[in-house]
Order: structure tokens, then sequence, then C-alpha cells
């Protein structure tokens, strides 16, 4: 997002301007659904988590001090939430990794399939996804969450180090492990 049109959202935000408020959700609904739903793997909790997020959000705009983006403290705000709401329903443990996570549509993660792909090269690619998601699904949480931060939505080592508050050389050594722990799992789950 353009940095002065997310300063005018912000302060929009502040105002309790609907306009900003809906241009807020429109830009960071789908990428909280979304890391909500690699933390839960359940469809309802997610949704549960984004609603619970963009109030928390609508409430806390004034806290927002700048000195990182706001996608990063969007995404603070959303692991630190996921965290919370998985000790409380203690869900995370019992995720089920014999069936993929779907949305409504029968959609991976939300992921917007390209119309220009033959229906063979998009089941194939359905069936990857959904081996890769199943294994992330079997790390460790500690991996998987650096594994779902730095490589599905792409972060770099200095906004994760924001968001979860630990030194770059600790989110390396996790996602060292978590790779080698996940091409590992993926080997197995060849057939």
């Amino acid at each position: 997002m353009d940095p002065l049109f997310e300063k005018k959202i912000i302060a929009g935000m502040i105002a309790k301007e609907g306009w900003a408020f809906e241009k807020f959700v429109e830009n960071y609904q789908k990428d909280i659904y979304n890391l909500a739903l690699k933390y839960t793997s359940n469809q309802e909790d997610a949704l549960d988590i984004t609603q619970e997020v963009l109030l928390r959000i609508l409430r806390k705009i004034e806290t927002f001090k700048g000195n990182s983006k706001l996608s990063t403290w969007v995404y603070r705000i959303t692991v630190n939430y996921c965290k919370d709401y998985i000790s409380k329903h203690r869900k995370i443990q019992n995720v089920s990794i014999d069936k993929p996570v779907e949305n409504s549509d029968g959609v991976l993660y939300m992921d917007i399939e390209d119309p220009e792909k033959k229906p063979l090269e998009v089941v194939e690619e359905t069936e990857q996804k959904q081996l890769l998601h199943k294994c992330i699904a079997m790390l460790d949480s500690d991996q998987r969450e650096i594994i779902i931060l730095r490589y599905i939505n792409e972060l770099s080592y200095d906004e994760i180090e924001q968001i979860l508050k630990i030194p770059e050389g600790t989110i390396k050594s996790r996602l060292n492990r978590g790779r080698k722990k996940l091409a590992k799992l993926l080997q197995e789950q060849e057939p």
C-alpha cells in the first residue's frame, strides 16, 4: 500500500470515518483471515479471529506509532491474537491433517485460481498445496509460525522480528530447522 494512502487511512480510522475502515478492511481482511486460518486450520475460528482482530485494530488504531509499517503492526496483532485464541481453545493440537482446509468455494486458503491454467494443472497444483499445508501443520508450532510468516506471508526477517519479538538469529535458526523438517515430511508423504 502506498505510504501516503496508508497515512490517510490511519488518520481516517482515528477520526472514525467509515470510508477509512472500509478501505482498511478491503486491504487487510484477506491477509488476516489467511494468517488465522493457517494458525487454526479451521474456517469458523479464522472468521472469528478475523472479526475480532479487525475490531481490536479499530479500537487500538490510536496506539499505532508509525515505527513500523501498518502491515507489520496488523500481523503482530493477528499473530498475538491467534496465539491467545489457540491457547484458550487448544484446537491447534487437534488439527485433522487428513482433510485439507478449504474455503466455501473449495479453494485452499482463499487462493485465487488462474483462469489460464488447464484443469489438470489446477488439480495437480491443488494437491501439491494440500500436501504442503498438511506437512506444515505437522511442524512444531515455533517452526510452523516462522515458515508461515516467511514463505506464505512473504515477510522479511525484520518484520518477523518485530511481530514475534525474537532476535533474527532465532528466526533464522527456527526457519532452517523448519525447512529441513518440512523437506523430510514432504519426502515421507510423497507416493
